[in-house]
């Protein structure tokens, strides 16, 4: 029986041995876990390496990581200095975030511990600002990833720092097409430093984002060469998309939350070319030099301003190609305004020459010296072609007084106009104020014809054969009395008027160019000849301009 009771007791302490108390275990629980949260960590020798895949380049403020079960996406991140980056874990374990200096191991920051949904967000400022970082989980072993921040990252390179606008209405720009259900699309970002393109939009509900890319604009190819994933993100974080895939395109169905302001497309290949980027740029470049190098010159260069703005104008709204066309047209009307102006002062100084030789036989020229002052008048403006034509005809209408062989080809190239023109510079106010009233007598018949037609159609009448429609009974434009008045005007300018006026008073300028084969420089120097005159307006009409006359 002694035996028996002493194996049982030497069990039982066996047991209490095995088994240790309760303080015990709460010390033994204590240690494992501040080994578990306190050791420094030994980076892999794997993820120490350069990784395969390409880091991936955020330019923004604000930069996300998500954390999955087993990695951090994406594990390889480059900011700029000042950048914050936020861990948000996307998996329904804990996970925990432990950031360390690469260069001598020191530690930076202990997350606590993360639960499904929470965020952890870092800034890289201060005595952080530049350098590679570690930092891993603190509960899943080779969990790790790296972040490189750079100074001045989106300076760091002039193609990094472009943010290069598309035009995602026009199909050729890269963006075939871009569509949301119930929210609107508002602006598109190509960023050929990180490869991707960004897509500001509006969702006031969940929505899909159908977008379909040209190959050529942004892609992402595995090393082999096959397709591989874009990375998408909704306002920074990670959205499910589906696609389709042709040699030339891909079209995504990306998955949008209510409230998303921004989608980004990240691949590993991007290219400015097809939105007509590079060559706008450099077009624009061009007729900048070329304009302000007249302009120094004395050159009046206002066509030629005017449509460097609106080209500029164009850049900035995303639409390269007619950016393109806008700067060459600039650089075109530049060239020509200053060929124009050297042949007008060569023909102003041969007209004051040919002046002051007639003057010194003792014959009066004073009415050549008033063409050759209204002349100087429009050179001044920049009027080169009126002053080129102006300054033959006073250089030959000198030249006729002396010489009668001379005044029948004075008549013959425009000394009959300069004469016309003579007369109304000489006309009295008081037939001045006469065709006033007469014009004011027109208007008022007009005004009041156009009441009479009004009622008419309220009234269900018709005009009938002796009762002609309005434009028969009294023309809204007086081409003759215009002809008459300005005399000087070239006779291009003179059938382009009348091509306007047999229209109904308004064109396309580019009918214009189609009905007198012109080049688009000479049509526009043409038509803002007459605007000049005022004779016609130019009214923007989409991205065209619509030749109106006044009336």
């Amino acid at each position: 029986m002694f035996d028996m009771l002493g194996n049982m007791q030497a069990r039982s302490a066996g047991r209490l041995l095995l088994q240790p108390l309760p303080f015990v275990n709460a010390m033994i629980i204590a240690v494992l876990l501040l080994l578990l949260f306190s050791f420094s960590p030994v980076v892999p020798s794997s993820f120490a390496q350069a990784q395969a895949d390409e880091p991936a380049v955020c330019d923004e403020k604000v930069c996300y990581i998500e954390i999955t079960r087993d990695s951090f996406v994406p594990a390889d991140l480059r900011v700029g200095a000042g950048a914050t980056v936020v861990w948000k874990n996307a998996d329904d374990r804990v996970h925990a975030v432990s950031i360390y200096s690469a260069g001598d191991g020191s530690m930076l920051y202990n997350s606590t511990l993360l639960r499904t949904g929470e965020m952890f967000q870092f800034t890289f400022s201060g005595s952080s600002t530049s350098g590679r970082y570690d930092y891993f989980d603190k509960g899943t072993a080779g969990m790790a990833g790296q972040i490189s921040v750079e100074p001045d990252i989106l300076l760091a390179s002039a193609a990094e720092a472009r943010r290069i606008k598309v035009d995602f209405t026009d199909p050729a720009s890269g963006i075939k097409s871009v569509f949301l259900s119930s929210g609107r699309v508002e602006a598109a970002e190509l960023l050929p430093g990180s490869h991707s393109l960004t897509v500001s939009i509006q969702a006031p509900t969940d929505d899909t984002l159908r977008i379909k890319l040209d190959r050529a604009l942004i892609d992402s190819k595995s090393g082999s060469g096959t397709d591989a994933p874009f990375r998408v993100t909704a306002d920074g974080y990670k959205a499910a998309y589906s696609e389709t895939a042709t040699s030339s395109e891909r079209a995504l169905a990306i998955q949008v939350p209510s409230g998303t302001s921004s989608v980004r497309i990240t691949g590993n290949h991007s290219s400015a070319a097809v939105t007509g980027y590079e060559s706008a740029a450099s077009a624009l470049e061009q007729a900048s030099k070329t304009v302000s190098q007249y302009r120094g010159r004395g050159i009046v260069v206002n066509e030629a301003d005017d449509l460097l703005r609106q080209a500029r104008g164009a850049f900035d709204d995303g639409r390269y190609v007619f950016a393109k066309e806008l700067a060459d047209e600039a650089t075109s009307v530049a060239h020509a305004a200053q060929r124009t102006a050297s042949a007008a002062s060569r023909a102003m100084d041969q007209a004051a020459a040919s002046v002051r030789a007639t003057k010194s036989l003792g014959i009066d020229v004073s009415d050549v010296e008033e063409i050759l002052r209204h002349t100087q008048e429009k050179y001044s403006y920049g009027g080169y072609d009126e002053a080129l034509n102006m300054a033959v005809q006073a250089k030959v209408a000198a030249a006729s007084r002396t010489d009668p062989l001379l005044m029948v080809l004075a008549v013959a190239i425009g000394a009959v106009p300069a004469g016309m023109y003579l007369y109304r510079r000489t006309t009295t106010a008081a037939a001045i104020q006469s065709a006033r009233e007469d014009e004011e007598k027109k208007k008022e018949s007009i005004q009041s014809q156009r009441q009479e037609e009004e009622n008419n159609v309220a009234t269900g009448e018709k005009e009938t054969a002796s009762s002609p429609p309005l434009r028969q009974r009294q023309p809204l434009f007086d081409l003759e009395r215009a002809f008459m008045q300005k005399p000087y005007l070239r006779d291009d300018d003179r059938q382009v008027i009348r091509y306007v006026v047999e229209k109904g008073g308004e064109v396309l300028l580019a009918d214009i160019r189609n009905r007198f084969a012109l080049p688009k420089s000479t049509a526009w120097r043409l038509v803002k000849r007459l605007e000049r005159e005022e004779l016609v307006e130019i009214i923007k009409f989409g991205n065209q301009n619509l030749v109106k006359c006044k009336r």
